[in-house]
């Protein structure tokens, strides 16, 4: 009872705890990022004399560009599965379409219904 629900609030606690250093140090990270590797970059295009004026402000923006779109491919590599879209499903189905979607699938998941020798890992996607 009281001992499970305070080691729930333990565990929850501890993995705020983890995620908040997590963010500390991507923080961290973000900011050598940007102090040894971006502003130096940026500040080597725009040196005065290097490139033509118009041309050092699109080398500036592409590069700036570049990095975003590399930021973000990383981020949403790393978000994890799309289970909507594993359920084929999408974010505005209603909670009984998402209801039956699931039982579909873990229907055609299922260990006793799969002839797969990889069934039961499949289903735990």
């Amino acid at each position: 009872g009281i001992s499970r629900i305070y080691g729930c609030r333990q565990q929850r606690e501890m993995t705020n705890d983890r995620d908040a250093s997590s963010d500390d140090l991507s923080g961290l990270t973000s900011f050598f990022f940007y102090m040894f590797i971006v502003h130096p970059c940026t500040a080597w295009i725009l040196k005065p004399g290097r490139f033509q004026r118009k041309n050092s402000i699109l080398y500036a923006i592409s590069f700036l560009a570049a990095l975003a779109a590399c930021k973000t491919g990383m981020e949403m590599n790393s978000r994890g599965p799309n289970y909507y879209f594993k359920l084929q499903v999408t974010r505005s189905s209603s909670p009984l379409e998402l209801k039956r979607a699931f039982k579909k699938l873990s229907l055609r998941l299922h260990p006793d219904k799969n002839p797969s020798p990889d069934a039961t890992a499949q289903l735990m996607i």
